[in-house]
């Protein structure tokens, strides 16, 4: 038995420079962005190219500075995530 994929391609409209983790969500497709402003590139699913960012590099309590990318786990539509100094951060996409 074989089943057959079919695949068409999506244009995004975001840029992905330095994309290191793809990590599917139950609604969002979301992807960690190694370098760049935004930390995170958010597509809302089905895949319609349309995507937000969120999260910015720094220090400040709602910034992001040194994500250990290993310690990412999905629970729904959350993300949650470990900063290399122990700090846990969770990711929740809104428009």
């Amino acid at each position: 038995m074989t089943d057959t994929i079919s695949l068409e391609p999506i244009l995004l409209e975001a840029e992905l420079i330095y994309p290191s983790r793809i990590i599917c969500l139950d609604d969002y497709l979301v992807i960690y962005n190694r370098k760049g402003e935004d930390v995170f590139t958010i597509f809302e699913l089905p895949l319609d190219g349309k995507s937000f960012s969120a999260g910015f590099r720094g220090n400040g309590p709602n910034e992001f500075n040194q994500i250990d990318e290993k310690s990412f786990q999905v629970d729904g539509n959350i993300l949650e995530l470990a900063e290399y100094d122990g700090t846990i951060k969770r990711v929740v996409p809104s428009k």
